[in-house]
């Protein structure tokens, strides 16, 4: 007779006797150690109170020396030059140009934004200059500005001054700027021979002697967070 095969059909899994008694020996095992390591003694970091006391926690109570102190004041009197309203634009502008070249316009980023910000919408063509109109356009394009150029006239051969400062501009051309690019040819032969016939004083010689070996454009970092 043919033996039939049964099928469990019983909704619940059943575990062998072996692997229950084993999961209760790993029960007990875990048990018996969690007791033990909550019964440890654990060290405690009570270190003791240190000499400066409570002085990070409030810098008011931080001594500052003079230096520092009339650093910040030399600090708060530049700020308030740059804020100054209805001042000579080509003074401004100066003040602007020294601040970068002494490598410290990190300090007052937000003053000098506002005021080329400034300069940019109340610019008047009147009454300027070949320096404060290259001066203005060097400063406003290395900030970032939409600056554009403009004509230069070839017969202010001998003034350097103003050479120099469009030299220097004209080396923030873009592609296509075919005036400032005759401007830089002109500007760096007659500052070539000015330098060559050694009439210029000092400290505008020296200035002319660093600008044919290194312009300001291959020093400075230009911006490109203007807002216009």
């Amino acid at each position: 007779m043919s033996s039939l095969s049964h099928t469990n059909t019983s909704p619940f899994v059943v575990f062998p006797a072996e692997l229950i008694a084993k999961q209760r020996s790993y029960s007990k095992l875990s048990s018996s150690t969690h007791g033990s390591f909550s019964n440890l003694n654990r060290p405690l970091a009570n270190f003791p109170p240190k000499d400066w006391g409570d002085i990070f926690l409030c810098p008011s109570k931080m001594n500052v020396d003079g230096e520092t102190q009339l650093q910040h004041e030399e600090w708060k009197e530049v700020r308030r030059m740059i804020k100054v309203p209805d001042v000579d634009e080509l003074h401004k502008l100066r003040l602007i140009d020294t601040i970068k070249r002494l490598g410290v316009s990190y300090h007052f980023e937000i003053e000098i934004e506002e005021a080329l910000n400034n300069v940019y919408e109340h610019h008047y063509q009147y009454h300027q200059t070949l320096e404060s109109t290259s001066l203005r356009f060097r400063l406003l394009r290395e900030s970032g500005f939409s600056a554009s150029s403009g004509n230069f006239s070839k017969s202010l051969t001998s003034d350097v001054k103003c050479l120099l400062e469009l030299y220097e501009a004209a080396h923030l051309l873009v592609h296509g700027e075919h005036i400032l690019e005759e401007a830089l040819v002109f500007t760096t032969t007659h500052l070539q021979l000015a330098k060559a016939a050694g009439n210029l004083e000092c400290p505008l010689s020296a200035f002319v002697s660093n600008a044919l070996y290194q312009p300001l454009r291959k020093t400075l970092h230009i911006s490109s967070s203007g807002s216009k």
